[in-house]
């Protein structure tokens, strides 16, 4: 389904030759093509008043309308049939336009979410609620939904279409795969692990199995699949998945496609991930180089790889050369993206992080303050990324030891991100743990107790007991334990903190360290 704004001109440009033509032939052309438009509509509220009139210009009957609608009802193609656009598009040459993306650089989400449910509503009242250009309708929709971080609604119209493709298709069908995989991602983000990797294994069985294994598809899922256990802390498979998708898309593509840096950027990821800071730089710097040599040094995907590898650069303790990295990204994003774009404000947040761990905080603490205003006003105050400006500027506070600051700033987080996600959710965890910290130096040991307890038993039932986040939680509950004066309690955190950590980080992690 094309962008939004193409199907306004379209009905647009038929009114314009509708009005100005003088071939009475193609006036009632593009007459009759409105009273479509309009009873279905297809870049306009759905309008029967205008259909008629419409109609009635063109000199075609009732009959003719209903015929044109039954036609469409039953046409079955999910996208533009060409076979050799087809092939193109099968081997990775070509790639669909990611119009959620385009729609929010036009900072238009929020407006063009309520006309993708007026044109879901509409088309599914004509052609019915699992006809394939509303199943297409849903997946934008999913998508944008997914961008402003409201995922229990992405999740909604995720499964809906993935009920939609399987009554139309069955469940061995390339529509219902992408749409498997499309949903596996979402509960990702909203923190259902364990569904997110049960769709995912699922979306990848069926591909590998009537696809083959190097299938652009099947690659697809193979990466998919990588980046859900990464966050389930599952590194090794992770990684073993990484490196099979990598290796692959060089098969498949070659090394400089494009695809296939996209695989080597999440391998370096993965790396990261794992302490192996050197194995991760050298792949980031192939990732970038690739990137500049296809897309030119100011393509926004180079400016992927440029703060990828900044903040490689970082765990490596190369602050100096992380430093020139992440100006350069923030200078070119701001020159070429304009200084609100959402890219540019990460760049913002990532010069502040790496100020912050300089101990630079007066420098830091302005640009801190500069992403959260960008943040509030583009996204609005409740969006994922403002949240986490408003974490980083109390992370700022507490390097400081402005613990009595920090405080309302760490509720107020965890308050809304319990609105907005959920109780459970991975990030309003981070926001237990964040103020459970911060109670812990004001000397409230209790409450911290309490919540560094919840942080722990929600991460065991996440991530399961040897996920790093899960450690990082017992990590805490030690060091509170130890200001309780309970020793020996105290002692056992740290012991299973430190064996765990050893065991899935390796010994030279900086975490085990």
């Amino acid at each position: 389904m094309a962008h939004y704004d193409l199907r306004k001109y379209i009905v647009e440009s038929l009114m314009k030759e509708a009005e100005d033509d003088q071939d009475a032939n193609n006036l009632m052309a593009c007459a009759f093509q409105l009273a479509i438009c309009f009873h279905l509509g297809f870049g306009v509220s759905r309008d029967r008043e205008s259909s008629l009139g419409w109609l009635k210009k063109s000199g075609k009957t009732q009959a003719d309308l209903v015929t044109a609608i039954e036609i469409l009802k039953h046409d079955t193609r999910t996208h533009y049939e060409n076979p050799r656009v087809s092939e193109l598009f099968s081997n990775g040459h070509i790639n669909m336009i990611d119009y959620t993306q385009e729609y929010r650089r036009l900072e238009t989400l929020d407006t063009i979410e309520g006309q993708y449910e007026r044109e879901i509503s509409d088309f599914g009242t004509v052609l019915g609620r699992d006809h394939l250009a509303v199943l297409k309708l849903r997946d934008a929709l999913t998508g944008i939904l997914q961008n402003q971080g409201k995922f229990e609604a992405a999740v909604e119209q995720g499964q809906a279409a993935l009920s939609g493709y399987e009554l139309n298709f069955g469940p061995h069908h390339m529509e219902t795969w992408t749409s498997t995989s499309d949903l596996a991602y979402i509960y990702m983000l909203q923190g259902e692990h364990e569904q997110a990797e049960l769709f995912s294994r699922n979306a990848l069985q069926e591909r590998e199995s009537h696809l083959g294994p190097f299938h652009a598809h099947t690659l697809t899922s193979i990466n998919c699949l990588a980046v859900i256990l990464q966050e389930r802390g599952k590194h090794e498979e992770a990684e073993a998945l990484s490196r099979r998708d990598v290796e692959g898309r060089e098969q498949t593509f070659g090394d400089k496609h494009l695809e296939t840096l996209d695989s080597i950027a999440n391998l370096a990821s993965i790396l990261q991930d794992l302490g192996r800071f050197d194995d991760s730089v050298d792949m980031n710097r192939r990732a970038l180089r690739g990137r500049v040599e296809a897309l030119g040094p100011e393509h926004p995907q180079t400016l992927v790889s440029v703060s990828n590898l900044a903040s490689a650069l970082q765990e490596q303790d190369n602050l100096e050369e992380a430093e020139i990295l992440i100006r350069r990204d923030l200078e070119v994003s701001t020159r070429v993206l304009g200084p609100e774009h959402y890219q540019t404000v990460t760049s913002l947040s990532n010069l502040a992080l790496l100020l912050s761990t300089q101990h630079n905080y007066s420098d830091a603490e302005p640009l801190f303050q500069e992403a959260y205003d960008i943040s509030k006003r583009t996204l609005g105050s409740r969006h994922p990324e403002t949240l986490t400006s408003m974490a980083n500027i109390s992370h700022l506070l507490h390097q400081q030891e402005r613990f009595k600051e920090a405080l309302p700033i760490d509720r107020e987080v965890l308050q809304l991100r319990e609105a907005e996600f959920g109780s459970d959710h991975p990030d309003t965890i981070v926001s237990v743990s964040n103020l459970a910290k911060t109670l812990d130096c004001l000397e409230h040991s209790s409450e911290a107790h309490s919540l560094n307890l919840r942080a722990l038993l929600a991460r065991e039932a996440l991530f399961g007991v040897d996920h790093p986040m899960t450690l990082e939680s017992v990590s805490n509950m030690s060091t509170l334990l130890q200001h309780m004066g309970e020793f020996e309690a105290a002692e056992n955190m740290s012991r299973r903190a430190l064996w765990g950590r050893q065991t899935q980080l390796g010994p030279t992690h900086g975490d085990t360290e």
